[in-house]
């Protein structure tokens, strides 16, 4: 019996989504064992977290950008981001910084942390993150700037050393899709023009000038990434999707920095990272939809991380005609959850999630909350 061609990308189309979701439902039954290292991404946004931190086969607005760039054919309007703020707090960081002595936190100055964990006592974790991507999305194209300020410390139990993972991040970011097989296929590519300032660095607790010009370091760098989403053109639109991070790894060493004098030194080199993952997309009724989505991050360095939890990332989202959505999920292994009220030119949005910042060979949780507003036209 023969086959349309149609007929057989519709057969390989299903096989491939079949053996995807088997993989990931097996690779979800690994025995979960402790590690020692947060897991840190370039990017990570509300929604994102809300639905338990998968992103590759359901982002749909601008951060495909940054994210998977074979999103941005998920996009049905031109739009352009004016603003968009977003904060992301740690539980550590809300017991120590209060309305008194909040402009200390909001400086994302190290030493003014880590005085004030001296002074409270704490042992941390502190997390705190501040970002926006003012951006400007056509057909299938996109481009924008982000910035980024986001800080990570803790002490050890003794309170005798601190140690800090500050980045300040100024990213041009641009990204294409190509559609294929009437968007069966979508394939998409990105860049990044990357300025980072970096301080990652274990001190004394008695330190007193911990900032840039001492620890830090900085660097010029470019930055790849690579996405395809997959859709079988059937009821749920079951779809595989992947993205490649930092193709071929990425290092700041194309020039000096652009805003501190630190000498020679740079931040870390990123490594390359494969994200995939597998999503449905069932229609309740004519005005509530559905997504679930579930993925696995760093598939190609599994075997290095001993606890495999921090990998797995499960998420749902409720569309109520496009105003109110209900987020939820699995991050690593504590729960996400989220909201999103939205016009045409306004976006609220707010997020809790978990992640694992145990040291070996214990497991801890840092609760974290998100905000964000975008006004967009």
């Amino acid at each position: 019996m023969s086959h349309s061609l149609a007929d057989l990308i519709y057969m390989k189309t299903l096989s491939l989504l079949r053996v995807s979701l088997l993989s990931f439902i097996a690779l979800s039954t690994l025995a979960l064992q402790a590690n020692a290292q947060q897991v840190f991404e370039f990017y990570s946004g509300v929604r994102q977290n809300a639905m338990g931190g998968a992103y590759t086969a359901v982002v749909n607005d601008e951060t495909a950008v940054l994210l998977n760039p074979a999103g941005l054919g998920k996009i049905r309007d031109a739009t352009f981001t004016i603003a968009d703020p977003e904060v992301s707090v740690g539980a550590g960081a809300g017991k120590i910084f209060t309305l008194s002595n909040y402009s200390k936190a909001a400086s994302f100055k190290p030493q003014n942390i880590l005085n004030e964990m001296n002074l409270k006592g704490s042992t941390g974790p502190i997390h705190m993150k501040a970002q926006i991507f003012p951006s400007i999305i056509l057909e299938n194209f996109g481009f924008g700037l982000h910035y980024k300020q986001e800080h990570d410390s803790y002490t050890d139990a003794a309170r005798t050393n601190y140690t800090v993972r500050n980045i300040n991040d100024f990213a041009f970011a641009l990204a294409y899709n190509f559609r294929f097989f009437g968007g069966i296929v979508k394939l998409g590519f990105g860049a990044k023009l990357i300025d980072r300032t970096e301080i990652d660095a274990t001190v004394p607790v008695a330190t007193t000038n911990l900032d840039i010009v001492t620890f830090g370091a900085e660097g010029l760098g470019v930055s790849a990434v690579t996405g395809i989403v997959v859709t079988a053109p059937v009821q749920w639109l079951p779809a595989f999707s992947a993205a490649v991070q930092d193709v071929g790894g990425t290092s700041f060493t194309l020039s000096d920095g652009l805003f501190n004098r630190v000498g020679n030194r740079r931040p870390k080199h990123l490594s390359q990272k494969v994200d995939a993952g597998v999503s449905l997309s069932p229609i309740v009724s004519n005005h509530i939809r559905m997504s679930l989505t579930g993925e696995i991050h760093d598939i190609t360095n599994m075997s290095e991380q001993q606890d495999k939890a921090k990998l797995y990332h499960a998420g749902a989202e409720i569309n109520f005609a496009d105003f109110f959505f209900l987020r939820g999920g699995m991050n690593q292994r504590y729960y996400t959850a989220g909201a999103e009220f939205a016009t045409e030119q306004f976006q609220l949005q707010v997020a809790s999630y978990g992640e694992e910042v145990g040291t070996y060979p214990a497991k801890q949780e840092d609760r974290r909350y998100v905000f964000k507003f975008t006004m967009r036209y």
